[in-house]
C-alpha cells in the first residue's frame, strides 16, 4: 500500500522506470540506483496500490526484469493501481517489462476521474498480441488509462484478435517498436471502440503491414501511423539471386508529434528515420567532377517493400466532426481493398499521407549511387465527406505519387466541398 491523500507513492520492483534509462519518468536521479532483476513474478490475488486518495496524482509502479537479458521473465497476474485523486489529480505511471512478459489476468488502472489519464507501459523483447492480451488492454482502456506496448523487435497482432473498448471515456492505444522492429496486423484483426474516442498510434522503427480484413474503428478518435522503415529488400532476390543489397539507408532523428492531454505524450520521443542521401550531385544535377547526372528513372529501380502497407479499413467517422488519420513513411501503399473513412456529420475529417522523407533506391544491375525517392501508391478509397457540413481535407505529399484506377477520394459536403491536395497546394503554394 503506497496510497496517499495528496499523491500516490512509488513502488519499484526489479528496477526503476525503463531500467533507469528514462530520465523524465524514473524515480531516482541515479539510473544505476537499483539492481535489475532477472525474474519478477506477481501472483493472482497480489495487489499494489500507489493511488492518490483525495487530491493528487497517482504514483509510479514498476515491475521490471532486465529486458536485455534473454533469461529475464516478468509475469504479472495481480492488480496494480495508480489512480488520480477523487477530488483532482492525474493518473500515475505503471510499467510491466521483461525480455519475456506475461500479463494475462492482470488488472491495471491508472485513471483519473477529474484529471488526465495515466499510462500503462508494457516493454517485452517480442510481442504477440493474442486475444487474452488484447482483452487485458481493453480492460485497462475502458477505465480511461492509456496503454503503450513498446517492443525492441517485432510486434504481431494475431489473426482474428479483436480489441473492443466498451466503456469509459477517451483513451489512447500506442504500439511502438524499436531496433528496426515491424508492426504486423494479420487478417481479421480489429481495434474498435463503442464508448469514447479511442486514439490509435502505430510507431514502427521498421515497417507497418496491415492485411486485408483488418479494421480500426475509433469512434471519432484519431489514428497516427509512422514507419521509419528498415533495410530495403530487392524482390528479385527471391527469383534469381541470393545476393544481399549492401546499400544501407542513413538514419537521423526526428521528433514525433506528441499526444496532447495524455502522459503518453512524453513517450513520443525522438525516433530514428531513414533519410537517404543522394551522392555526388548538387542541386543543378552536375556532379563534383563536372559530369552531368541523368535524372533517375523510377521504373528502373528495384522493387521496394512499402514502409506502410494498408489493405484493411481505418474508420474515424463521427456524428460531429470527422476524425484525423495520418500515415507518415517513405513509401506508403494503399491497396485496392483498403479504405480510410473520416466522414463527419457536421464536417469532414482530415487525412494526411506524408511521404516527404525519401527512400534510398538503387538502379537494377548497377553500381550507381542511391537516389532518394519518396513514394505513395494509392489504389483504395479515402472519404472525408460530410452529410451535414463542409467536406474535409486530404493531403498527399511525396515525390512519386500514383493514384491508380481503383482509387477514390470523396471530399464532398452538404454545405461546401472540401480540399484534396495531391503533391502540393494551389500553384505550388
Amino acid at each position: 500500500d503506497a496510497t496517499g491523500a495528496t499523491g500516490g507513492g512509488d513502488v519499484l520492483i526489479g528496477g526503476d522506470w525503463q531500467g533507469g534509462d528514462h530520465a523524465e519518468y524514473r524515480v531516482f536521479n541515479d539510473p544505476e540506483a537499483l539492481r535489475e532483476a532477472v525474474s519478477v513474478d506477481m501472483a493472482a490475488g497480489a495487489r499494489i496500490d500507489a493511488s492518490a486518495t483525495e487530491r493528487g496524482d497517482g504514483g509510479t509502479v514498476v515491475l521490471w526484469s532486465d529486458i536485455k537479458n534473454p533469461s529475464s521473465v516478468t509475469d504479472v497476474r495481480g492488480t496494480i493501481l495508480a489512480r488520480g485523486g477523487s477530488s483532482g489529480g492525474d493518473g500515475g505511471l505503471i510499467e510491466t517489462s521483461g525480455h519475456e512478459l506475461f500479463t494475462e489476468g492482470a488488472v491495471v488502472r491508472a485513471d483519473a476521474p477529474l484529471g488526465e489519464a495515466g499510462l500503462w507501459l508494457l516493454d517485452p523483447e517480442f510481442s504477440l498480441i493474442t486475444q487474452s492480451v488484447a482483452d487485458g488492454f481493453a480492460d485497462t482502456l475502458n477505465t480511461g488509462t492509456n496503454v503503450t506496448n513498446l517492443v525492441a523487435g517485432d510486434m504481431v497482432w494475431a489473426s482474428g484478435v479483436v480489441l473492443t473498448k466498451s466503456s469509459g471515456g477517451d483513451a489512447t492505444l500506442t504500439l511502438r517498436t524499436t531496433d528496426a522492429g515491424d508492426i504486423i496486423f494479420e487478417s481479421g484483426a480489429k481495434i474498435e471502440s463503442a464508448s469514447g474516442a479511442l486514439n490509435v498510434v502505430l510507431d514502427a522503427d521498421g515497417r507497418i503491414d496491415i492485411a486485408s480484413g483488418v479494421s480500426f474503428i475509433t469512434n471519432g478518435g484519431y489514428t497516427r501511423f509512422r514507419a521509419a522503415g528498415n533495410d530495403a529488400e530487392d524482390d528479385s532476390e527471391e527469383e534469381a539471386s541470393e545476393e544481399k543489397d549492401t546499400e544501407e539507408k542513413s538514419e537521423g532523428d526526428t521528433k514525433e508529434e506528441s499526444d496532447s492531454g495524455s502522459k503518453d505524450s512524453s513517450e513520443e520521443s525522438a525516433a530514428a528515420v531513414n533519410e537517404g542521401a543522394q551522392a555526388g550531385a548538387n542541386d543543378s544535377g552536375v556532379s563534383d567532377s563536372g559530369a552531368t547526372d541523368a535524372q533517375p528513372d523510377p521504373e528502373a529501380f528495384v522493387v521496394m517493400r512499402p514502409d506502410i502497407r494498408l489493405a484493411g479499413e481505418v474508420d474515424v467517422t463521427s456524428e460531429t466532426l470527422g476524425g484525423e488519420v495520418t500515415l507518415r513513411a517513405e513509401h506508403i501503399q494503399l491497396e485496392a481493398d483498403s479504405s480510410i473513412d473520416a466522414r463527419g456529420g457536421t464536417g469532414g475529417g482530415q487525412v494526411h499521407l506524408d511521404a516527404s522523407a525519401g527512400e534510398a533506391l538503387r538502379p537494377e544491375d548497377s553500381d550507381a549511387p542511391t537516389e532518394t525517392v519518396s513514394r505513395i501508391q494509392a489504389a483504395g478509397r479515402i472519404n472525408v465527406s460530410s452529410g451535414g457540413g463542409k467536406g474535409g481535407r486530404v493531403k498527399i505529399e511525396g515525390e512519386d505519387i500514383e493514384l491508380e484506377a481503383t482509387a477514390e477520394v470523396d471530399a464532398s459536403g452538404a454545405t461546401a466541398g472540401g480540399e484534396v491536395l495531391v503533391g502540393g497546394d494551389w500553384q505550388g503554394g
